[in-house]
């Protein structure tokens, strides 16, 4: 019985050069995807409100609902399964959604931010990338 190459790990990089841009993105990645979504629980980074009512009033939502729990839960597994090459892939597919939003919510709402959402968007985009031959597998159904 053979395997599909999207069921697979990536293989190790093949050059020191190579795994240190591997885990730079990784980490430069899940880490912010952690603190991030721990803060929702524990609030030990005080995060400015942005600017704008009506981001304010999606943000005051989202925390006066459980939607923030959900948020929290799914940046943390992400970026939890994003840290290990065999759960990489599954990492970047629970993130997608969360991505998307962050990028719209900031193009339309806040553009300047904080810039830990572009270093966040600029680390998935390359992590996708590095994985596209599995998004291609999935959207081709192979």
């Amino acid at each position: 019985m053979t395997t599909s190459s999207h069921a697979r790990a990536l293989p190790a990089p093949s050059t020191p050069r190579a795994a240190l841009l591997h885990w730079v993105v990784n980490l430069g990645l899940a880490v912010p995807m952690n603190v991030f979504g721990l803060n929702k629980y524990h609030f030990y980074a005080a995060v400015p409100p942005p600017p704008g009512e009506t981001a304010q009033t999606f943000l005051g939502t989202m925390f006066t609902s459980d939607l923030a729990p959900l948020v929290a839960v799914t940046e943390i597994l992400g970026g939890a399964l994003f840290l290990f090459r065999r759960t990489a892939f599954l990492g970047l597919l629970v993130l997608a959604p969360l991505m998307a939003n962050i990028l719209a919510f900031h193009a339309a709402h806040d553009m300047p931010g904080n810039g830990i959402w572009v270093v966040s968007t600029l680390f998935y985009a390359a992590a996708a990338w590095r994985h596209r031959r599995d998004f291609a597998g999935l959207v081709a159904g192979g």
